[in-house]
């Protein structure tokens, strides 16, 4: 993973800049700022790292962040896009299993934690993407977020698109901390807890909060995020035309998995 987004990172960036390109798009991960901190609190582009990384992955973005930030302060002009999680048509990923899973009756229960995302539609990430080629200003960071919601107003939102009732559990931190215990733990543990989301990384992920604003790009670079009610409908037609992208993946479609989120 490093090899990617790290190594690579410098590999691209440094042969654009050397080969005279004018302007380099480096699209990153908000991840890579760090949780926006407690609920209530909205981060933008001068947000500080806190130094804690609830995985491999986010710390990685982080590491091409700062490569990214070092290669600019030489003269490569780089203009840095920061998404938050990404939905639409073809996602088969975190957001895409969530609905999958949800759709097929597995979503029961959701974590009692804040979780709080700015979900963002695959289109309007890719002409986030476009904007800041046209309009981004090299040296600068620009965060794509859609409107804050936590995990509860995600599976409502969801719920309701799907014309079914929403999630009535609620699974407090320590149940999910003791699940992922067993899960890493105990022989048998990921037979005993097929079909959680009870991985430590996952967890941590959603312990954090990554409310973020994309007031700077909505000023920059008149780029605009449809809301979730918005962009929901063509994903889930999508997904229920396309039951073969999620056929196998852990924790999605085992037989006879734990109704639980």
């Amino acid at each position: 993973m490093r090899l990617v987004n790290v190594t690579g990172t410098e590999n691209v960036l440094e042969s654009a800049w050397k080969a005279g390109a004018s302007k380099i798009v480096f699209c990153c991960s908000v991840g890579a700022l760090g949780s926006s901190g407690s609920p209530g609190r909205v981060g933008d582009e001068t947000h500080r790292h806190d130094g804690r990384f609830p995985n491999f992955y986010v710390q990685t973005k982080y590491e091409g962040l700062q490569l990214a930030q070092r290669l600019g302060a030489l003269g490569a002009p780089i203009v840095t896009v920061l998404p938050e999680p990404a939905y639409g048509p073809g996602d088969t990923k975190f957001v895409g299993r969530q609905i999958w899973r949800t759709m097929q009756g597995k979503n029961t229960s959701v974590p009692d934690l804040p979780g709080i995302f700015g979900y963002i539609h695959a289109d309007d990430l890719v002409r986030g993407l476009w904007l800041a080629a046209q309009k981004g200003r090299a040296g600068e960071s620009y965060i794509l977020a859609g409107p804050l919601l936590t995990l509860d107003q995600f599976h409502q939102t969801l719920a309701r698109h799907l014309g079914i009732p929403p999630p009535h559990g609620r699974v407090p931190r320590k149940i999910l901390r003791l699940l992922s215990w067993i899960h890493h733990r105990l022989p048998g543990g990921k037979l005993l807890t097929r079909g959680l989301t009870v991985d430590r990384e996952a967890i941590a992920m959603i312990e954090s909060n990554w409310a973020f604003s994309a007031q700077k790009a909505r000023d920059e670079l008149g780029w605009e995020a449809r809301t979730l009610d918005e962009g929901l409908p063509e994903t889930i037609a999508w997904i229920k035309a396309h039951p073969e992208a999620f056929e196998g993946l852990e924790g999605v479609s085992s037989p006879g998995t734990p109704r639980a989120w």
